[in-house]
């Protein structure tokens, strides 16, 4: 059986927190850290890039990520400087998480939205070739949106392995093109058997590339709740995992209900108005709770471990934890003693 891992997600919060949690969860023995790249969102939006530098260097093991960035904000020959640097200050210790936009970092900011496959399959392309490149072999590329011609970062290559790039991927198409090109797949919330049909699209691209698929790293992003009443877990984890589904929009629609008749933005769309944000809020209370139950991860120790096989048996190879609790801290120490203990005792 393939080893599990299991990360947790740093978000919406200031640096020395974020690296306050990374050193916790670096004693304890996660084996990721993952942070979203956001302009506008909830919470405080600290640099995805800074913040996991600083939790890079004040850690020993564990390995840092965004979840995800894009190819908009940043050319992919920034984004491959970037990460290399990170690569090298780490030792080893960064992948990088892409996907293909979302209007709330773009539209306020004049920066246009166009062709987000396309460009998000280029600068895969780009960021591996610039990684091997050097000034002894400069690199050349003639896409539809980058081009290279000479190109190199540094006097040396990057020392394999080179970093991870896990897709982010929404829909079909891009779920493919994670399977194609990337390393890993990144998804948002869902119920184990969305993911389950999630996965196929993955594996589809996967056979395309004509990859081992042994080779692939499955993540799915998990809502959990701890707590030693199961209906007390539930009712702290219901207020974050319902707008999540809203943004996702996916999982509604697969388990028969689409609250988004009057909600009609995806979250690569949103750019977080007033007038949005209330529809968003309105749209995840009418959320029926059956499945805002089989979305959660929630309960004790055995409920969340138990939850969490049902992923693993899905195709997950990969447990990343956004935690619901409000103290981290004893949330984290929780999962890390009693519920991975159960887990890998169990595959």
């Amino acid at each position: 059986m393939r080893s599990i891992k299991f990360g947790l997600t740093l978000n919406n919060q200031s640096t020395r927190r974020v690296i306050e949690q990374g050193v916790l969860a670096d004693q304890l023995g996660f084996d990721t850290i993952w942070s979203g790249d956001h302009f506008l969102r909830f919470g405080e939006n600290v640099d995805a890039f800074t913040a996991l530098t600083a939790v890079a260097l004040n850690t020993k093991k564990v390995t840092v990520s965004t979840g995800v960035t894009d190819p908009y904000r940043r050319h992919p020959a920034t984004i491959a400087h970037t990460i290399a640097s990170m690569h090298r200050i780490s030792k080893g210790r960064v992948n990088l998480g892409l996907g293909a936009g979302e209007l709330m970092n773009l539209t306020p900011f004049g920066i246009d939205w166009d062709h987000p496959i396309a460009r998000l399959r280029e600068s895969i392309e780009v960021i591996r070739m610039l990684w091997k490149s050097s000034s002894e072999n400069p690199v050349h590329y003639n896409g539809q949106h980058y081009k290279l011609e000479g190109a190199y970062l540094t006097r040396f290559p990057l020392e394999d392995p080179c970093p991870k790039i896990y897709v982010g991927a929404l829909g079909p198409k891009t779920r493919r093109l994670a399977g194609q090109y990337g390393d890993g797949y990144y998804s948002f919330i869902a119920t184990p058997d969305l993911y389950k049909r999630n996965a196929g699209d993955v594996s589809e691209g996967i056979g395309i590339s004509r990859r081992p698929i042994g080779d692939f790293d499955m993540v799915v992003q998990t809502w959990v709740a701890i707590g030693k009443e199961r209906e007390g877990a539930f009712k702290i984890a219901d207020p974050r995992v319902r707008p999540t589904l809203v943004l996702e929009g996916t999982t509604l629609r697969h388990e028969g209900y689409d609250c988004l008749t009057d909600y009609t933005v995806p979250v690569n769309r949103l750019l977080f108005t007033g007038q949005q944000m209330k529809q968003l809020q309105e749209a995840a209370d009418k959320i029926p709770e059956y499945i805002v139950r089989k979305a959660a991860v929630y309960g004790s120790a055995d409920d969340v471990a138990e939850s969490i096989r049902g992923f693993i048996n899905a195709g997950a190879t990969h447990i990343v934890m956004n935690i619901c609790n409000p103290d981290f801290a004893e949330t984290i120490r929780i999962i890390a003693d009693q519920v991975i203990p159960k887990i890998r005792i169990g595959n």
